[in-house]
């Protein structure tokens, strides 16, 4: 049996209706003038995303794929050069800092709430883009990942070597942890900023896994 609704449920359903869609309008128009003055403010090197919903971007810069030689009978040389992207490309160090950099101070310029923490293997930057009310849910956030290792020093330490016993290989059974230095991103100078230098604003390393 089809329910039938009240005057008072209509009413009710397109106010909900309403609010959920102002919402999202103004959140991905919110998400958009970041994007957009961002990557002006980087000249593209912050990419602009493939959709304004997505709220989390990985922005480790990579070492370029080597050069590998390939034959063609067709190529005046009988060869071509290509990217071999067979091969696992090192992370940019420099470059990635130099990214992040960009992102925290054109945050900070223009106004917006930076938070950093660590995980596992990343470093994240959170960016509070609005706080349209006192909910923090509600808060329209972005996230940019980097790579741990731009800011901290893989370390691993060999605790202990596993005997060979019947049907089982020796193996040596590693913990990782993190030397993490303060990075002060900034203070930090890069080629394309030519601004006055920034507060110096230190990140302490984060506590022992």
């Amino acid at each position: 049996m089809n329910t039938v609704l009240t005057n008072e449920d209509r009413v009710e359903q397109l106010e909900s209706f309403s609010k959920r869609f102002e919402r999202e309008t103004f959140e991905r128009h919110v998400r958009m003038t970041w994007h957009l003055s961002l990557f002006h403010f980087t000249d593209g090197v912050a990419e602009l995303p493939y959709s304004v919903n997505y709220n989390s971007h990985d922005v480790t810069q990579y070492e370029p794929y080597p050069q590998k030689r390939v034959e063609a009978s067709w190529h005046e040389d009988g060869f071509y050069m290509t990217d071999d992207y067979s091969v696992k490309r090192g992370v940019d160090i420099e470059a990635t800092n130099k990214l992040v950099a960009k992102i925290i101070k054109h945050a900070k310029e223009l106004g917006h709430g930076i938070a950093k923490k660590y995980d596992d293997n990343e470093f994240v930057i959170k960016i509070t883009l609005a706080k349209p009310d006192e909910n923090s849910y509600n808060d329209v956030v972005v996230n940019y990942r980097v790579s741990r290792k731009t800011v901290c020093e893989k370390v691993v330490t060999i605790v202990h070597h596993e005997a060979e016993v019947i049907e089982k290989e020796a193996y040596d059974e590693e913990v990782v942890t993190w030397d993490c230095a303060k990075v002060s991103f900034l203070a930090m100078n890069d080629a394309e900023d030519k601004t006055k230098p920034e507060p110096t604003e230190d990140f302490d390393p984060p506590e022992s896994e």
